[in-house]
Formats: structure tokens, sequence, C-alpha cells
């Protein structure tokens, strides 16, 4: 649990960061849906 919890604000840390680089935002998107659909 504390894991995955771990994992979602690693996540939410690279999409905050992303929104800086608005060129890799779409990349970072992409490979977080693939991750959840994983």
């Amino acid at each position: 649990m504390s894991e995955l919890s771990q994992q979602s604000n690693e996540m939410i840390i690279q999409t905050l960061k992303a929104f800086n680089k608005p060129q890799q935002s779409l990349l970072l998107v992409a490979g977080t849906t693939q991750t959840l659909l994983a």
C-alpha cells in the first residue's frame, strides 16, 4: 500500500515538473496512461 502511494506521489511530482516543460508534458501523460493501463 505504501509502495503504491509512493509511486503516485512520484507521478504527481513528475506531472508538476512537466507543466514547466510543455513539450515533455504530452510524453509524460502518454507514459502515465500506459502505466495505468498496463
